[in-house]
């Protein structure tokens, strides 16, 4: 028989029991989800912490449905739950013994309210395709003022040598196409005398197609130039000026440096008319001091030098482009581009101290030993015996020109939907060369000359060009 007293101490211990088993294996659990939409937010952070001391105990993630479990084994704790653009949350303090479902817990967007955006997009300066690559003018920025040639030295594994050579990874001899018509003309001369300015995009094509593999061209250089892309009347205006020279070395005169470019573009109906004119002129200050020396007969001749050595640079171009479109599949157009340069440079070279020095073979050191004499002591070598000293100046012009004339006629239609003939011609006329004058005068009398010296080169060329296209894309 059991006594009152003992049933009562069984009780409390099982209500004790019952008590002790909820403080430690309660077990929460919850959803989240998104503040504005509802949707469930997987793979958020719930971290479980304790009250007392903020240690955390726990921890797990959200499932797909935005479910979590977590076993409450404290007598309080509290929930943080983070996820990637939403703000934390932190809940209130949880206590043993309270519901353990937590329900929808929503999480908020961390992002503020904007009331407007503004979004800024920049043009694509380069693409990138299988046989060419494709640049803007417009990246360029330092090449405005100049001419074609300052734009395709800025461009990336092209190179341009003193001479206006171009070449690519070490291939060279490029045709010149300008708005698709082609040229025979030296490209240097050629891009000297294109205003940058009327430059839209360069095409550098290194791998060309059949089309143009009888001209025996490593590539093609295509220029296109800029137009009006709606009906109306577009034209621009670009003045160059150069600051006076930083160092004039000299110089008899200054260097001046300054430029117009302009452009004009009617589009209206079927026609479409281009017409642009630049002059630059372009000079470069310079100095040459210089030394040489010879030996013959037993005789070293030495010759220091010292004197003017500038460029006078003047470039006239213009260009008139007439496209008529006789329909939305034919078009004809008939264009004309001239130039005209001349470059000058002067070498006004004074030689003061010519000295002849008799040496024995024996005693004669190399070229080389008085060069570095010559430059450690800035005097001419005394060791020997003298023979003789003269001084002279000498004046040197030598005068290069290009002036180019080309003309070209068009014609394109579309036959069928797949099919296209064109059919151009081109002529154009091309004169190289230019005199150059030399004279040496007594020095330090200038009035008597003592050697003079005229040579003239004239290298005219005249080129034909017909071509006719035929594409079929069914072929």
């Amino acid at each position: 028989m059991i006594k009152g007293g003992m049933i009562q101490r069984i009780l409390w211990g099982a209500v004790l029991s019952l008590s002790m088993g909820t403080l430690f294996s309660q077990r929460l659990s919850g959803r989240v989800v998104d503040h504005q939409q509802g949707n469930p937010i997987e793979f958020a952070s719930i971290l479980l912490y304790s009250a007392a001391d903020s240690t955390m105990i726990s921890g797990t993630v959200s499932d797909a449905e935005g479910a979590f479990k977590l076993d409450f084994n404290v007598d309080s704790a509290f929930l943080s739950m983070r996820f990637m653009g939403f703000k934390t949350y932190s809940s209130a303090i949880l206590f043993a013994g309270l519901d353990s479902d937590l329900g929808e817990i929503p999480l908020r967007m961390a992002g503020e309210v904007l009331s407007s955006v503004e979004v800024t997009g920049r043009k694509v300066e380069s693409i990138q395709k299988i046989d060419r690559q494709v640049y803007a003018a417009s990246q360029f920025e330092n090449a405005r003022g100049g001419t074609a040639l300052d734009v395709l030295a800025n461009i990336p594994s092209l190179s341009i040598n003193s001479f206006g050579e171009i070449s690519i990874r070490g291939a060279s001899g490029f045709l010149v196409m300008i708005d698709e018509t082609p040229s025979q003309i030296d490209p240097s001369i050629l891009l000297r005398q294109l205003s940058a300015n009327n430059i839209a995009d360069v095409e550098v094509i290194t791998a060309p197609s059949a089309r143009y593999d009888p001209d025996g061209y490593a590539g093609i250089i295509h220029i296109k130039t800029e137009g009006a892309r709606q009906d109306g009347l577009f034209s621009t205006i670009s003045i160059l000026g150069g600051l006076p020279s930083i160092e004039p070395y000299e110089n008899g005169r200054s260097t001046p440096r300054y430029g117009i470019d302009l452009m004009a573009n009617l589009r209206k109906q079927n026609w479409d008319i281009a017409a642009g004119l630049n002059y630059r002129r372009y000079d470069i200050s310079g100095r040459r001091e210089g030394y040489v020396n010879t030996y013959l007969d037993n005789v070293l001749t030495e010759f220091p030098s010292d004197g003017e050595r500038s460029f006078d640079e003047k470039t006239l171009g213009a260009r008139l482009l007439v496209t008529h479109r006789m329909s939305k599949k034919s078009q004809i157009s008939a264009g004309v581009y001239a130039g005209k340069r001349t470059k000058d440079r002067t070498a006004d070279i004074l030689y003061l101290d010519q000295q002849h020095t008799r040496i024995p073979a024996t005693d004669f050191a190399a070229s080389q030993t008085y060069y570095d004499l010559y430059r450690e002591r800035n005097r001419l070598f005394d060791g020997g015996t003298i023979e003789g000293v003269t001084s002279y100046f000498n004046e040197n012009l030598r005068v290069r020109k290009g002036d180019f004339f080309i003309s070209s006629l068009d014609y394109r239609t579309e036959l069928a939907a797949d099919q296209k003939l064109s059919i151009s011609g081109l002529y154009e006329r091309t004169v190289l060369g230019g005199p150059t004058d030399n004279t040496n005068f007594e020095y330090p009398s200038t009035a008597i000359i003592r050697e003079q010296q005229f040579n003239d080169n004239s290298n005219p060329l005249d080129g034909y060009r017909f071509q006719i296209d035929y594409e079929n894309a069914r072929l």
